[in-house]
């Protein structure tokens, strides 16, 4: 749904529009950033620094960036557009933001104590560039708002790790490579959350920006038969499996909620955006 700010302004110069995004999303060794002098002289070296290492941008370098024009409606535009999320982790004192288009690193390796996965299957349609950064920024602002939550993800360029709990192993791991995102968990109690969350996030990136001709297919990996992905009726048939639950009626409370409540309370984050 659309911020006041969206919904009062229409953009007739669209390149205008196209430079003031590029002027954040951009490689600063491909472009030879000419304004990394200024950016020097206004004392925010370090804070470039950190956009281009943690793909994390303060709200003072963004309104240098943009010359201080436009920045609420620019900001708004890129949280709406999912290419953008609020950080909420940290101490707080400046508003920090991710852009997860600019998250580098190499694949972080999942634990192999992990045993249950879903792999949600993009081979038969395809799985464009950018869906799995949009997902991250969706399942990272849902984990700032948690107020359980006091770790910060661990991000990477093809994988995260992400806390949707107090505890060390109350995370979710996700995977990207050509056809397949794989969500993993160590606690099977968080699988139905994880499920939900990422199914639904899956779903707003189709409606919102994708259009109908992004689709998948889901298989579930479970305790009993790690690394052998089933369909949800195969797993239904034979195993126990925490994720489908998610689909199929409550499971476990989840900070006092029951599963109708956990997708009401995704719904209206999702619509929020």
């Amino acid at each position: 749904s659309g911020t006041v700010n969206l919904r009062s302004y229409v953009v007739i110069n669209q390149q205008w529009l196209v430079d003031q995004l590029s002027k954040i999303i951009r490689d600063p060794i491909t472009h030879n950033d000419s304004f990394s002098e200024r950016i020097k002289s206004a004392g925010l070296s370090c804070d470039y620094h950190n956009l281009h290492t943690n793909a994390l941008i303060t709200h003072d370098l963004i309104e240098f960036l943009w010359n201080d024009e436009m920045v609420e409606f620019l900001v708004d535009l890129m949280r709406e557009t999912m290419l953008l999320s609020d950080w909420g982790f940290g101490d707080g004192v400046e508003k920090t933001y991710l852009i997860p288009s600019l998250i580098s690193g190499e694949k972080q390796v999942i634990p192999k104590r992990i045993k249950t996965s879903c792999r949600f299957d993009f081979s038969e349609f395809s799985l464009p560039t950018g869906v799995f950064q949009r997902l991250v920024c969706l399942c990272v602002n849902q984990s700032s708002r948690k107020p359980s939550v006091n770790r910060s993800p661990s991000l990477f360029e093809f994988s995260c790790c992400i806390w949707l709990g107090p505890s060390r192993h109350d995370c979710f791991w996700l995977e990207n490579d050509s056809r397949f995102i794989t969500a993993h968990v160590e606690n099977d109690n968080l699988a139905s959350e994880c499920f939900s969350l990422v199914q639904s996030c899956l779903r707003k990136i189709k409606y919102d920006v994708m259009g109908n001709d992004f689709s998948w297919t889901t298989s579930f990996s479970t305790p009993s038969s790690p690394g052998v992905f089933k369909t949800p009726e195969e797993t239904a048939e034979t195993d126990y499996n925490p994720w489908i639950l998610a689909t199929v009626g409550p499971v476990h409370e989840t900070e006092g909620q029951n599963e109708s409540d956990l997708e009401k309370v995704l719904g209206e984050f999702l619509n929020q955006l």
